[in-house]
């Protein structure tokens, strides 16, 4: 940031980067998601043999699925493999597009599941390690678009969370 004329960015990781000040902006927390008619009763009645034979869309090289059957308590098996794509636009096309279920930032896809295109196949999040980020050089934040700009976006953050857990 500080060899280029940026006032501030977004950005997505651990938050920890040297020379710059970060603020978190949401909790790191992944969204169990597919499109609307993927998952019905029956998949919710039998999550395991549901998520056992579909295609679940991975974007991290961590495995999501790995810790998200952990912290669920739901055992994924089968010969299934993880469809693993790199970015997670095309991961949420791709859920949109009914080709599979994913875990992705809750930020990323809250206006989705609040207006149907989405919905959420399991009632809590996964908690994850990365998340969003506000990031400056130091002193940026006495800017006063820099400060009307970073609390605007902490409002509206907040003000759309989805009440899931």
């Amino acid at each position: 940031l500080s060899r280029e004329e940026v006032d501030f960015s977004l950005r997505y990781g651990p938050g920890r980067t040297d020379g710059v000040v970060t603020k978190q902006l949401v909790k790191g927390a992944l969204a169990p998601v597919c499109a609307p008619d993927y998952c019905d009763d029956k998949c919710v009645n039998d999550l395991a043999a549901f998520l056992s034979s579909i295609r679940r869309i991975q974007v991290f090289s961590s495995n999501e699925w790995r810790k998200w059957s952990e912290a669920s308590g739901v055992e994924i098996s089968g010969e299934r493999l993880p469809f693993i794509v790199e970015d997670f636009i095309v991961a949420i096309e791709a859920v949109l597009a009914g080709q599979g279920v994913a875990l992705l930032p809750e930020i990323l896809v809250r206006e989705y599941v609040r207006s149907g295109e989405m919905k959420l196949f399991w009632p809590h999040m996964l908690d994850w390690s990365q998340t969003h980020y506000i990031a400056h050089v130091p002193g940026a934040e006495k800017r006063p678009v820099v400060r009307d700009v970073t609390a605007w976006l902490f409002r509206e953050v907040e003000e759309s969370a989805l009440n899931v857990n």
